[in-house]
């Protein structure tokens, strides 16, 4: 089902990668997993999306965990999540955000 058995690798960007053929896994895994199964729900071709791993763990490549997105849903999402932790940090005492505190609601 999947482009190779033959062993993974981590790349230096931290994902896995067969190491017969240099493919991303986590590509491999949302093409038969999620796209093809569900291709009459997706109006570009697998190429034109982006595979986002939801909980941002870049190697968990369960299927439950990866999304198809086109590049505009990806940065909006990636953005919104960007502004929610500088309006936290606002929030913080100045001294807490210089020295790394984090403090919860």
């Amino acid at each position: 089902m999947y482009a190779s058995r033959g062993g993974t690798y981590v790349d230096s960007s931290g994902y896995f990668r067969y190491k017969s053929n240099n493919i991303l896994v986590h590509r491999d895994i949302a093409y038969n997993e999620i796209y093809l199964p569900n291709q009459q729900d997706y109006c570009l071709p697998f190429r034109e999306y982006i595979t986002h791993h939801r909980n941002f763990k870049k190697r968990d490549n369960r299927p439950k965990n990866l999304e198809l997105l086109t590049e505009t849903e990806h940065k909006r999402l990636h953005q919104s999540i960007k502004n929610k932790s500088r309006r936290r940090d606002k929030k913080q005492p100045a001294l807490a955000r210089i020295l790394g505190y984090i403090f919860l609601d």
